[in-house]
């Protein structure tokens, strides 16, 4: 009998531990998109990177988390290195500036004259693809493969919608396409 009860008190606790280590499992990992153009890909190593498309070209990355069947998700922006020489090749100064691309990088300028150009303006012009935490929904519902929005009230916006031009019908939400490889192979 003292062994049956010294079984039982091991067997479960272990069983508490691994039902809540599986729940929120149900989240499937991969890219889903918006029939108008926006795409998430969420990877199993709780990431994500996010891409608004035409016309605006931005992009944002950063981590996520569920909360029953809630993601939230957290912005970690990637900075590159601006440092600033005068002609003499000493350093003026040394600032963080939004990356163009995922990867850290350092940018080094020489001043030639007083005018140079500011910060933002080298940013416009050597960068297509502009990094913006602001871009997507802070938290989205997970339901049946899709992942919806929340409105101003706080409830899932789940419903259909007509296009303007071919008078078509689609759902809200993001739509699960495929199952990515893995984070270094997303575009």
């Amino acid at each position: 009998m003292l062994k049956f009860n010294k079984l039982k008190a091991l067997i479960i606790p272990i069983l508490l531990v691994s039902s809540l280590q599986t729940y929120g499992q149900n989240i499937c990992f991969g890219k889903y998109s918006t029939h108008y153009g926006e795409t998430f890909f969420l990877h199993a190593d709780s990431t994500f990177k996010f891409l608004n498309g035409y016309p605006r070209n931005q992009w944002a990355k950063g981590t996520w988390r569920t909360c029953k069947d809630t993601i939230y998700f957290k912005f970690v922006p990637i900075y590159d290195t601006l440092r600033v020489y005068n002609n003499n090749n000493i350093l003026i100064n040394e600032s963080f500036v939004l990356s163009c691309d995922e990867h850290p990088s350092l940018f080094k300028c020489i001043r030639t004259n007083s005018n140079l150009l500011e910060e933002d303006e080298i940013k416009i012009k050597t960068c297509v693809y502009k990094q913006d935490g602001g871009i997507f929904p802070q938290k989205l519902l997970f339901r049946k493969k899709r992942l919806y929005e929340f409105d101003d009230l706080g409830k899932p916006i789940i419903r259909n919608y007509r296009s303007v031009f071919t008078n078509a019908k689609f759902k809200s939400g993001y739509f699960y396409k495929e199952k990515c490889q893995d984070a270094d192979n997303v575009p």
